[in-house]
């Protein structure tokens, strides 16, 4: 009776993560999606470096 019992225990605990659902998101998005832009300040100065496809 305790190895049946330790036997669904193991297997209640083993099974519980591969039974939950992975977290989704649905976005919605309007307009265009646009790389970000890295803006460095420097002691002496500011450089703007901008990220664009090639």
């Amino acid at each position: 009776m305790k190895k049946l019992l330790l036997s669904l225990t193991m297997l209640a605990i083993i099974s519980t993560p591969v039974l939950a659902k992975s977290p989704v998101a649905n976005l919605k998005i309007n307009g265009d999606i646009k790389p970000p832009t890295v803006l460095l300040m420097g002691r002496h100065s500011v450089m703007l470096f901008l990220i664009t496809e090639s």
